[in-house]
């Protein structure tokens, strides 16, 4: 049966065909992905000593960068899916209530703008940049990066002694909650690489284990929880895992095991935080009264009560605030709820169900798998910590998901002999073995 093949993103089309022997088809896919990395890493790593020698504000680089990729793509031949925009689209028309409802005292005003200017933009870029699987395999490991940059600049360019003083671990002028996020997504990338390709990346599980093991010092609950979450997750609904899950949820059992014994045994003043915190049935009274605060404000609300109008509106809100009035539900759906109405967390909602959905199809592949692990692992981290404008990894893992519409079509297409089915899901490997095997797990 003769049909018309899909064009295949520029990226993998280059690598695919023989012709990536240019130096620009190779170093564009992780140019993309350091851009959006540094971009989202900048906000809390400006101050510290990894980002603080720079003679230019970070985050105008990582801007500059993602600005200049996005041209260079915009160069290349590019179609997107209305699959791709409508989601989009609805997430802009949900969150327009808030923005109508906002007082435009306090925090409302910069939030809407940080939503419009920041956010929304870059966004954009990450749907445009992540549309191959190359550059989300580079997205992945550009994650890691900054996170083992992270921990390795607390252990050596910091006094190493502080780990074993009182006091949470954490890299210098950093706080411990984006310290902790950072490198426990190093340690998400790590684990999931090791488990979709044992053979070749057994390396990365004494890697994930020692990063690890710096997660547990810092002590920050909500990042570790969010690791455990992720690998249960991944290894559960991850297709390249089917017919070995059993064996992998017994290992994702030992590493929880494992990093609960290394917190209490050895872990610190923040290993000692984790195990009262697992103790005490990982309760936070003040967490709870502001989800509870931000979920009665969305009930009576439908509308929202407007961006950054929570402190002005919630009692606990208000005690919490900081000198900006800067305070939230440190949950993004019950903060979307409370502040921009019914309609902003179902759109919000239906673009993160289709992010992981989208992703999940294609994690026959197990590079893709990775991706979709840090989808997860930042979509948890949001119901922790943090705000809808704080959580910039999250964005841009989500547009991860958005932008994989594509490969998820050609994958359908293989499958049933439909037009475009001739593409494979790829694997670590670009070249085939000699044996003419090119199983992507490797295992």
């Amino acid at each position: 049966m003769s049909s018309t093949p899909v064009p295949l993103p520029a990226a993998d089309r280059v690598l695919r065909t023989g012709a990536g022997s240019t130096i620009q088809a190779r170093i564009a896919p992780w140019a993309y992905a350091v851009s959006l990395a540094w971009w989202a890493s900048s906000w809390n790593l400006r101050n510290s000593v990894l980002m603080v020698w720079s003679p230019v504000e970070p985050v105008w680089i990582g801007t500059a960068a993602v600005a200049l990729c996005v041209v260079h793509r915009l160069g290349q031949p590019l179609r997107i899916h209305p699959a791709v925009t409508g989601p989009l689209l609805l997430l802009v028309v949900g969150f327009l209530p808030g923005a109508l409802m906002s007082s435009g005292d306090g925090y409302g005003p910069t939030k809407l703008a940080t939503m419009a200017f920041v956010l929304l933009p870059v966004l954009c870029a990450a749907i445009l940049l992540l549309d191959s699987a190359l550059t989300r395999w580079a997205w992945a490991w550009a994650q890691a990066i900054f996170g083992a940059a992270v921990a390795v600049g607390a252990l050596e360019l910091n006094d190493p002694t502080r780990i074993l003083q009182p006091g949470r671990f954490t890299l210098a002028m950093v706080d411990t909650i984006s310290s902790s996020r950072l490198v426990g997504a190093t340690v998400v990338v790590l684990l999931v690489v090791a488990l979709g390709s044992r053979r070749r990346w057994w390396w990365a599980l004494p890697l994930a284990a020692g990063f690890g093991m710096v997660q547990v010092h810092i002590g920050s609950r909500g990042p570790l929880i969010a690791v455990v979450l992720t690998l249960a997750v991944v290894v559960l609904t991850g297709r390249c895992f089917a017919g070995r899950r059993a064996l992998l949820v017994v290992f994702g059992a030992a590493v929880a095991v494992a990093a609960y014994l290394y917190a209490r045994l050895a872990g610190g003043a923040g290993g000692a935080r984790i195990v009262e915190s697992v103790q005490s049935g990982l309760a936070d009274s003040l967490r709870t009264d502001l989800l509870s605060d931000a979920i009665h404000l969305g009930a009576i609300s439908p509308a929202g009560i407007g961006w950054g109008d929570f402190a002005l509106r919630s009692d606990i809100g208000g005690q919490v605030a900081n000198d900006a009035g800067v305070a939230y539900a440190h949950n993004i759906f019950a903060e979307t709820f409370s502040e921009g109405g019914l309609l902003a967390v179902l759109a919000f909602g239906l673009l993160a169900v289709l992010a992981l959905l989208r992703l999940q199809r294609v994690t026959t592949d197990p590079r893709e798998a990775v991706v979709f692990a840090t989808v997860v692992y930042w979509l948890v981290n949001a119901q922790t910590s943090s705000d809808i404008v704080g959580n910039r990894f999250m964005w841009i893992a989500l547009a991860c998901g958005l932008a994989s519409y594509a490969d998820g079509v050609l994958l359908r297409g293989a499958r049933t002999g439909e037009s475009g089915g001739g593409r494979k899901p790829l694997g670590f490997r670009h070249k085939p073995r000699p044996s003419g095997n090119d199983d992507p797990g490797g295992a």
